[in-house]
């Protein structure tokens, strides 16, 4: 039987990892080179994905990389523990691309959907919000969806929403937690850290 997904498609321009299928539109490939301009981004060859959307409203085509993290040990396969860097780079009209912000916290390890394989299941954005899903478990099923939006006083991307579920409950039935704004504080994209945010956990990783 093929694993349930709980992932939940908030948003047009949808990346998915794993077995999960992106819609057509979506941009599922790297870039070939560094010549798109992207900033800050010194090898190419580790951005593992791209959407698009015009993320902070100016009218042009913005684009959210996610990037594959360097091993912190002599051995490279170590990086597959490490959490993806998700960057934000907003386009210019005079070309390239400045880069808003970089959370090195919010997309899941190659390894950490346990069971169900890579944890980090789906990007998505769409005008003025991006949304990230991280996805897995062994005994238990999780799965948890982070929704930020764009504020234009902080000239950057907060937290709007969070959602959680979890198959942890005695009886098989789904925890769930759905926190929207004001309830949930709006942190900033660049500093949120999911483990350091007190956000409640039904799934009982």
């Amino acid at each position: 039987m093929a694993p349930r997904r709980l992932f939940f498609p908030f948003a047009a321009s949808v990346l998915s990892f794993g077995c999960a299928q992106a819609p057509a539109g979506a941009t599922d490939a790297p870039p070939a080179s560094t010549s798109a301009g992207y900033a800050n981004v010194e090898d190419a060859s580790r951005v593992l994905k791209k959407v698009s959307a015009d993320l902070n409203g100016d009218g042009l085509m913005d684009a959210v990389l996610v990037i594959a993290p360097r091993s912190n040990t002599a051995d490279p396969q170590d990086a597959r523990f490490l959490p993806r860097i998700i960057s934000l780079q907003l386009a210019q009209r005079g070309g390239g691309y400045r880069e808003a912000a970089r959370n090195h916290q919010v997309g899941a390890c190659e390894v950490c959907g346990g069971a169900y394989g890579d944890g980090l299941t789906e990007v998505a954005a769409e005008p003025g919000s991006l949304t990230i899903t991280n996805e897995g478990g062994i005994a238990q099923r999780w799965s948890k969806t982070y929704v930020f939006r764009w504020d234009g006083a902080k000239d950057g991307m907060v937290l709007d929403r969070y959602l959680a579920l979890g198959d942890f409950r005695s009886d098989g039935t789904m925890g769930r937690v759905d926190l929207k704004a004001p309830t949930v504080a709006p942190a900033d994209f660049s500093s949120f850290d999911p483990k350091a945010s007190g956000l409640p956990d039904p799934a009982g990783e």
